[in-house]
């Protein structure tokens, strides 16, 4: 019996070491890691930097924003832009198509760019990194905030080390597998059976007056007087973007202004930009590295105004 087992056993063991060898080689390890607490939720840890499969490179600096540079006011004008994913690009993109590089390139040498952001942060992860840094707000010349409709909730937390992992994984090829297949494609159909993870629970979402209440207060709190220019800009995910109707985008997009218009901020719907179509979208909400690119000159344009 024990005979006919070990030829397969060598087998598997084969197959496992080529899979960790193969997964490594490639770069699907190289992907940045998280700090979590409670309030903020969870934030790219500072100082680290990387290759995910070997081409898409990506930098975090010592307050967690994707540039090399540590952060200090400079000589130049310093803008801020703060959001969720859509400011921190992710693994699928190459550090030069991001946000905070196209909109570097479409502004020149005269600016430096900060970009902060996370994914699925709201505007409640993102006010407490504000809370925080209260020496990146004093230091900086002009902000960008960007929002969507999604962000007007609690606070998102973390909950599993798939989507904000916090240590590089032990055994690679089996965090790779269960990412993308067993927590992917196969989660609606089976069940996760080398590793469960919990789901959060639900939060008590506030009502969407109140959230808009509390941006409103913010903005007048970041309203001092030493900031040259300070844009909101509203985001319509690929079913927003592609409908024509006075929707529940729409209705948030007005509210959202008229707070941002009271409070001297500038506004910016992307949706109503007449060069931002459906076709610049990766999924549901990211943009291609060319909507990237739009997205840039738009908000560009908007602070030059």
């Amino acid at each position: 019996m024990m005979k006919r087992i070990r030829p397969y056993f060598f087998l598997l063991l084969v197959v496992f070491v080529l899979s960790e060898v193969g997964v490594r080689v490639i770069g699907l390890g190289n992907f940045p890691l998280y700090e979590t607490d409670s309030l903020i939720g969870y934030i790219p840890a500072p100082r680290q930097s990387g290759k995910f499969l070997i081409r898409n490179d990506w930098v975090f600096n010592d307050r967690s924003m994707g540039v090399k540079e540590s952060f200090q006011g400079s000589d130049k004008t310093d803008l801020l832009v703060i959001g969720d994913s859509l400011v921190l690009g992710g693994n699928p993109y190459r550090q030069e198509e991001k946000l905070g590089p196209q909109l570097q390139n479409h502004l020149g040498n005269g600016y430096k760019i900060w970009p902060i952001g996370a994914p699925s942060w709201g505007f409640l992860n993102e006010k407490e990194y504000i809370d925080r840094h209260p020496e990146v707000l004093s230091q900086v010349d002009e902000i960008v905030w960007i929002f969507n409709s999604g962000d007007f909730q609690n606070r998102s937390q973390w909950w599993t080390d798939s989507t904000h992992p916090r240590a590089k994984p032990l055994c690679l090829s089996y965090y790779v597998l269960n990412k993308y297949l067993l927590e992917g494609k196969l989660k609606h159909s089976y069940p996760t059976l080398l590793f469960w993870v919990k789901p959060p629970a639900v939060p008590s979402v506030n009502p969407i007056d109140e959230q808009l209440d509390n941006v409103s207060k913010q903005l007048q709190e970041m309203n001092g007087g030493h900031f040259k220019r300070k844009v909101v800009v509203f985001y319509p995910n690929k079913f927003e973007e592609g409908s024509s109707e006075k929707d529940i985008y729409q209705s948030l997009s007005d509210q959202l202004e008229e707070r941002a218009n009271k409070e001297g901020w500038r506004f910016l719907d992307l949706r109503k930009c007449f060069e931002w179509k459906t076709k610049y979208y990766r999924d549901e909400i990211h943009p291609t590295a060319e909507g990237y690119e739009i997205m840039a000159k738009e908000v560009a344009e908007a602070l030059e105004k």
